[in-house]
């Protein structure tokens, strides 16, 4: 599907009379890496505490085959796919550091069901192309943001994200400047989603927070076939 994506975007570049959503075949690539990682996290980031099923998820990608899927999947970006799992899983299981804690207290106050809540009763449910208004709970959930597929995927796919996680994560002794850093990233990340992405978001959070998914269910993210 990505090989044929990318040759039908270099064909069509070649009419002047088509007018493209993408402007160029890196643009098509992240997009679609986007959404191959949004898809296989959409059933792990409910309404549980995620270390429960994120362990799981890290352990099946050491079995060779979904190794080379995610690898060939996520080229470039892999070795950060792996360094953002470790985090997120180390945070979780450890809680230790302001990173963990602020995992833990996110954890308590309702998980991503807590930020669905939250949204809805802001009215963000309404959310339209025009602007991501509604979007606030998000940003306010700081490190529980993480669990939204939508947002990893967009993290693990950008170096300075990645980056600036790293350092969030290693940070101690100041719990209120980690919670606003984790909340100026995850700004960051929302600001420069696409509109599908966007509502993608409102979309899954408000199926959470309605208690309609099940772990077979859709979940408001593409799911990306790389067979």
């Amino acid at each position: 599907m990505k090989k044929s994506l990318t040759e039908a975007f270099k064909q069509a570049s070649k009419d002047p009379n088509i007018d493209l959503p993408f402007e160029s075949v890196d643009q098509i690539d992240q997009i679609f890496k986007r959404g191959f990682l949004s898809s296989r996290v959409s059933n792990i980031f409910d309404d549980t505490f995620v270390m429960t099923k994120l362990r799981p998820l890290a352990d099946k990608t050491k079995v060779p085959a979904e190794d080379k899927k995610f690898r060939y999947v996520l080229g470039k970006d892999y070795p950060r796919f792996r360094q953002v799992m470790n985090i997120v899983l180390e945070a979780s299981e450890s809680a230790s550091g302001d990173f963990g804690n602020l995992m833990l207290r996110s954890a308590e106050a309702g998980g991503v069901r807590g930020i669905g809540q939250a949204l809805i009763a802001g009215g963000g449910g309404g959310y339209a192309a025009s602007g991501a208004i509604g979007l606030g709970p998000v940003v306010s959930a700081g490190a529980m943001a993480l669990y939204v597929p939508q947002v990893f995927a967009n993290v693990v796919t950008n170096p300075e994200y990645v980056k600036r996680l790293i350092d969030i994560s290693e940070s101690s002794g100041a719990i209120q400047s980690t919670n606003v850093a984790l909340q100026l990233l995850v700004a960051d990340v929302l600001d420069n989603m696409t509109d599908t992405e966007k509502n993608g978001v409102v979309e899954y959070l408000t199926n959470i927070a309605q208690e309609r998914i099940a772990p077979t269910q859709e979940t408001g993210v593409q799911n990306v076939n790389v067979n």
